[in-house]
């Protein structure tokens, strides 16, 4: 999964970055903050998620 922040029109805004990882009942087993940071007029952050599997060994 990929994505973009951007800044607001004007002024400053504050963003904070979790992720969250839920069961198959929907119960939160994992939460982690991941990043905080301000982006101002022209700002602009991009994240990426990526999920790894290993088999058995």
């Amino acid at each position: 999964m990929e994505g973009t922040l951007t800044g607001p029109g004007t002024g400053t805004v504050e963003y904070t970055m979790v992720l969250t990882i839920t069961n198959e009942r929907g119960e939160e087993v994992a939460r982690e903050l991941v990043g905080v940071g301000a982006l101002r007029h022209g700002d602009r952050r991009q994240f990426t998620l990526a999920v790894e599997t290993v088999g058995e060994r």
